[in-house]
């Protein structure tokens, strides 16, 4: 929970605002680097102008202390007060008058912020540090519109209000803080504050009504720009949408050979969507989310169109609620895990497709024990956790649930790590792996079920 900071102490962590620790700085305000408690943290001052909404910024202070999501930037303190000091004159002569402070404290993210990554420090040539941060400043964006008690529009989503942490998780940062200033400027002023025009949907720079489309605009714009480079807005304008789309799929086959291009095509194509001119055309943030979250499951199909289904096999329409905790399912559950941090996550997969893999095991051994290992990207290893014992055959079919988790150890990870390696190197960006006996699976040592 947010806690209220007061200005002297704010004023001591920062060294008076000193530009030693000035870390940013941008069209609502300048960003020092303290820390506070033990914890560094981001001290965002804003500036102070008469246009400032002293009942919109309580209001947006509000929404961000209700906001908990792993891809938004997380509120520390906030600092709302006035004090009475000198302030020193253009002129050089001091007057005794009032000095308000407007302060939002963040946790603070190593990984600076998008814009800074796109224009200098490069993130890398693996696509799927590309598709991480696509698909988690979509994932805050949903949460903002439908997670909260009231929708949250952001309206100045762009790169610069995406932040990285040291893992390249993309949390959105800023949102809300253009209302603070609008209230008395003109739609003319509001474009000096956000800084450019490029991420501004067409109906919000004619003065119309805002509404959560607009920041779909924008966040258009910001995966172009992931995809393609900073350059990559006035590509799209002047190569149009079908070319574009073929455009940006070439230039990362050519980037890099282990590439999904079936993502790299449908985060482009849902680019495109999203940068119409007729707002009611674009996708809804949920909308794109769910297209996402298809992707991995349609990707490993394609992987896996090879296989045949025995009409034998049932296939169930329920799993034990046991597993997911949240009632019958009509899709199999899967545990996902990184394998740096080990931080659990919960995933699904399509019923059919689990069923595909579990044939194919019991076509290469009739009898063992063991599990499937369905990868998702070089960082993040999906498992089911179905243990095969010598009861479930191919004759008699799968008849019970033996599910269990399991905790992975490093030498799992390491080895997992260079399996996918080396499936990815055979053109399989998914690919399944079955390992035997206690589960363990080190470097080189695995069994390639693609």
């Amino acid at each position: 929970m947010a806690i209220e900071i007061e200005s002297s102490e704010l004023r001591r962590i920062t060294n008076d605002f000193s530009d030693a620790q000035k870390v940013g700085s941008g069209g609502y305000g300048d960003v020092y680097k303290a820390v506070y408690n033990g914890e560094a943290i981001a001290v965002k001052l804003l500036h102070a102008t008469k246009g400032i909404d002293d009942k919109q910024f309580i209001k947006e202070l509000r929404n961000h202390m209700k906001v908990q999501h792993p891809n938004i930037v997380r509120l520390v303190g906030y600092c709302n007060e006035e004090t009475k000091k000198y302030i020193e004159l253009p002129d050089g002569t001091s007057v005794f008058g009032r000095h308000i402070y407007k302060v939002l404290c963040f946790e603070y993210m190593v990984g600076r912020s998008l814009d800074k990554r796109l224009s200098g420090i490069s993130l890398g040539d693996e696509w799927c540090t590309h598709y991480q941060i696509i698909k988690g400043t979509c994932e805050g964006l949903c949460y903002l519109h439908n997670g909260c008690e009231s929708r949250i529009l952001h309206l100045d989503l762009k790169p610069a209000n995406v932040l990285l942490d040291k893992s390249m998780k993309p949390k959105i940062a800023d949102f809300g803080l253009s209302r603070i200033y609008t209230a008395s400027r003109s739609h003319t002023k509001v474009d000096s504050v956000s800084g450019t025009t490029k991420y501004m949907a067409p109906e919000l720079i004619r003065g119309s009504m805002m509404s959560d489309k607009t920041d779909v605009y924008g966040l258009g714009v910001t995966i172009i720009e992931v995809i393609r480079g900073p350059g990559g807005f006035e590509i799209y304008h002047d190569s149009g949408d079908t070319n574009f789309v073929e455009d940006v799929c070439a230039y990362w086959r050519k980037r890099d050979s282990r590439t999904n291009l079936y993502q790299v095509e449908t985060c482009t194509k849902i680019a495109v969507r999203c940068l119409n001119h007729d707002r009611r055309k674009r996708p809804t943030i949920k909308e794109i989310v769910e297209n996402l979250n298809g992707i991995e499951t349609q990707g490993l199909s394609k992987d896996l169109h090879a296989l045949t289904v025995n009409s034998c096999l049932p296939i169930p329409d329920k799993i034990s609620t046991a597993i997911s905790g949240r009632g019958a399912l009509d899709v199999v559950i899967v545990y996902a895990f990184d394998c740096t941090d080990s931080t659990p996550a919960w995933y699904t997969v399509d019923n059919g497709i689990f069923w595909l893999v579990q044939e194919k095991l019991t076509n290469l051994h009739d009898s063992c024990m063991g599990y499937i290992y369905v990868m998702s990207t070089p960082n993040t290893y999906t498992s089911d956790m179905k243990v095969v014992d010598s009861a479930e055959t191919k004759q008699t079919g799968y008849t019970g649930f033996a599910w269990r988790r399991m905790t992975c150890s490093k030498n799992m990870a390491s080895g997992l790590a260079e399996a996918h390696k080396m499936i990815s190197n055979r053109g399989h960006h998914n690919g399944i792996i079955l390992f035997f006996s206690d589960g363990l699976i080190n470097n080189g040592d695995f069994f390639d079920g693609t």
